[in-house]
């Protein structure tokens, strides 16, 4: 198998804009990379299906996101003629039985993105995201059957502003936590599942945990016999689209009641709400400025590895107090993120912008280059050394 060694680079047609606005994608782009291998037709193929993948990550661009990931391959692998323009062997080089191809490959984007949003692959996330709700629940270490606990999360999910389906299409038990170290009892519902159903379902947003209940002592308070239970709510918010776990809630609280059912509801619905509170906070929080793009400004990266990723995200972060930045995708080399930043003069927007992008270009690691300054989103690459 070909051992791959990539260094990317674009080429682009891109007309200037003159004002900033959404750039439209461009109806070619140019990808050069290298490859050193044994079987030239093999690394040819694992370059048409680089350059596609790349051009795939151009795609996040707004509020938009790519779905069902793992068919995508599959799909880009069959209709790949129709998408890759040429392919021109820039240079070869022969050492110690290894062939060194520097490969351009041309990518008709215009034609690839009309097709993604044909099948369906490229998704507009709802300003207020579809969620799901899987929960396990045990009650004094037994597992039960007829939830309790679920319905007054899917309650409280709605109370707090989301859309909660009640679809049973997604899983064939959703009394199951699919999150990692979770309990399905079938052994066969994984959270890879989960998400590829979900996906299926239109929903964004996944909720999944377990929860325990347990009576904890029976007492006598003002010549009333009263229940005391205590639960304790493990629930985890997952990123639909690409899998992300956006945030973790753990929270143990306690309840009483004369009336025994009464006072197992009292402690569910302390724990539910509890963690409703904390998961929220995140969401609302990421929710328009990571997946809606609701930002000062939108910054398309490419050519670029998670090291160097996290570090610009970190110099990002530090611009200012107030600098905040958001990852709304990082696939294949291609990371589009979310800025808000005001800079420290307050002048006019194109002073404002200029002013960003003399930062960017005065970064050292990564060392970048701009390829589009006026374009919403801003467009740069990586400088290889």
């Amino acid at each position: 198998m070909a051992r791959f060694l990539r260094t990317l680079t674009l080429g682009l047609a891109l007309a200037a804009v003159a004002a900033v606005g959404w750039a439209q994608t461009p109806a070619l782009i140019t990808h050069t990379l290298t490859f050193e291998g044994t079987d030239e037709a093999d690394m040819i193929r694992r370059a048409e299906m680089s350059a596609l993948l790349s051009t795939v990550g151009r795609f996040y661009t707004g509020n938009r996101v790519v779905i069902a990931r793992g068919l995508l391959e599959p799909f880009l692998e069959r209709n790949r003629q129709q998408f890759v323009a040429s392919v021109t062997v820039a240079g070869r080089r022969v050492d110690r039985g290894l062939t060194r191809l520097q490969l351009s490959v041309a990518v008709f984007a215009s034609t690839l993105e009309q097709a993604l949003e044909e099948y369906r692959f490229l998704f507009h996330p709802r300003p207020t995201p579809l969620t799901f709700v899987f929960l396990s629940e045990t009650l004094d270490e037994q597992r039960q059957d007829v939830p309790t606990a679920r319905p007054i999360l899917m309650e409280a999910l709605d109370d707090a502003g989301l859309q909660v389906s009640a679809a049973a299409v997604l899983s064939p038990d959703s009394r199951i936590d699919v999150s990692e170290g979770g309990t399905s009892p079938d052994g066969n519902t994984t959270l890879a599942d989960a998400l590829m159903n979900a996906e299926r379902g239109g929903i964004e947003l996944l909720f999944t945990g377990q929860i325990t209940t347990t009576l904890t002592s029976q007492e006598t308070l003002y010549y009333d016999e009263h229940f005391f239970y205590e639960s304790t709510l493990l629930l985890r918010m997952f990123r639909v689209d690409t899998g992300e776990l956006m945030g973790e809630s753990v929270v143990t609280d306690s309840g009483s009641n004369p009336d025994d059912a009464t006072a197992r509801e009292v402690a569910i619905r302390k724990v539910v709400g509890r963690a409703v509170d904390e998961l929220m906070e995140i969401q609302r929080r990421r929710w328009p400025s990571e997946i809606q793009g609701q930002t000062d400004y939108h910054l398309l990266v490419t050519d670029i590895d998670e090291d160097s990723l996290e570090r610009l995200e970190a110099q990002l972060e530090g611009l200012d107090a107030d600098a905040s930045v958001h990852r709304h995708s990082f696939f294949h080399g291609v990371a589009v993120l979310n800025l808000n930043y005001t800079s420290e003069f307050h002048g006019t927007p194109q002073q404002e912008r200029q002013a960003l992008l003399n930062h960017l270009i005065g970064l050292e690691q990564p060392q970048l280059r701009v390829i589009s300054g006026d374009t919403d989103p801003i467009e740069l690459t990586t400088v290889r050394r």
